[in-house]
């Protein structure tokens, strides 16, 4: 069962398309990897399924329903099944506040799931549920980005680029708490070593394009031209 799709995604800014065209489905439970360099339309991408960007054209669905932007309360249903994992967690979560209110807040709000429960999931230390935010390492609150997405009870999880920027160890504990995730996920990143680690599946954004061959030029070049930490064994 088809869980996200988007058919013939076009849109662009300044007069030059970003996206030209972008096929992409998701089934319920599967995991995808959404790989390709800077400037390729990823972030415009992750907007346009997420709701937060009106596309010039084309059409997403969740779960057979049509996805467009609107008001908070419109798209309740659909932040229910489709929760979002950023790359940057500073830039979402409040530093002040204590981790088990931010990880309850969004349940809370949508009136499903079990904050607790997520935060066993992404194995964060059980002290720290009561500290703040800003306290917190790099890799400790991403996994508090994670748990606050599980912690709806999503059947997927869209994260943008989460180990970026993160040194090895941290990187590893973010990927098991990924891996532990009991939903589907679709990850958008460059790193060709962290999509290998969690996905089932590697799609290529190139030139506002999904490829799907993986002998295609382009998924060699990424790997060449991107230094990447393989995954512990």
């Amino acid at each position: 069962m088809t869980l996200l799709e988007c058919r013939g995604l076009r849109h662009g800014f300044g007069g030059r398309d970003v996206l030209r065209g972008v096929d992409l489905r998701v089934a319920e439970g599967e995991r995808v990897a959404l790989v390709g360099r800077s400037g390729q339309g990823k972030s415009t991408l992750v907007r346009a399924l997420l709701a937060l960007e009106t596309v010039r054209d084309g059409v997403i669905e969740c779960a057979g329903r049509p996805v467009t932007p609107g008001r908070v309360r419109s798209l309740r249903w659909f932040r229910r099944l489709v929760q979002y994992v950023p790359q940057d967690p500073a830039s979402t979560l409040d530093p002040r506040a204590r981790v088990r209110d931010v990880v309850d807040e969004p349940r809370l709000r949508l009136g499903q799931g079990d904050g607790a429960a997520a935060l066993d999931l992404v194995a964060l230390p059980g002290h720290l549920a009561d500290a703040r935010v800003g306290e917190l390492s790099g890799g400790q609150a991403q996994r508090v980005a994670i748990a606050r997405a599980l912690a709806v009870g999503p059947r997927l999880l869209l994260a943008d680029e989460p180990v970026s920027g993160l040194d090895p160890p941290l990187r590893e504990h973010v990927l098991d708490a990924l891996r532990r995730a009991p939903c589907g996920l679709l990850m958008v990143t460059h790193d060709l070593s962290a999509a290998a680690a969690l996905c089932d599946r590697i799609l290529l954004l190139h030139d506002g394009r999904i490829v799907d061959d993986p002998s295609h030029s382009e998924f060699r070049a990424l790997l060449d031209a991107v230094p990447t930490v393989g995954p512990s064994r």
